[in-house]
């Protein structure tokens, strides 16, 4: 399921439709169905080409949350299947957070527990050094 909102979604970029052509989505009112149809009042403008990659890692950064096909990226590319698109909705995280929570809260103590233990040794070869100077 692929969420599309008219609330994040940037006027002025095109998108591609089904046919490799240019979608821009400038005007006021923007919606799509779940089929991938773009309709800018009450217009439709063309279907969205909804991709998947074989290696998602070759798509090229572009700003801050775009990203771009290269030519190594498109030659493992296909139609997606089973991918419905969800107008007029928001995508919510993909973390677990409870579960992220508890990990970092282990990653801390962890870190608390391996500083102790350098403060420890770095005291003890302190006193080491101190007992050994001090018999000369």
């Amino acid at each position: 399921l692929i969420s599309v909102s008219s609330v994040n979604f940037c006027p002025g970029y095109p998108v591609l439709d089904v046919n490799d052509n240019e979608i821009f989505i400038e005007g006021g009112n923007v919606a799509f169905d779940d089929a991938g149809n773009v309709y800018v009042e009450n217009e439709l403008r063309g279907q969205l080409a909804v991709v998947e990659f074989e290696d998602p890692h070759g798509l090229m950064r572009s700003g801050e949350n775009f990203y771009v096909a290269t030519e190594e990226s498109l030659l493992g590319a296909s139609q997606a299947v089973g991918t419905s698109v969800a107008g007029s909705s928001i995508e919510i995280s993909n973390v677990d957070l409870p579960l992220e929570m508890v990990n970092m809260m282990m990653a801390l103590r962890s870190y608390a527990a391996n500083q102790k233990v350098l403060s420890t040794i770095d005291e003890t070869a302190s006193r080491m050094i101190d007992q050994v100077g001090g018999q000369g």
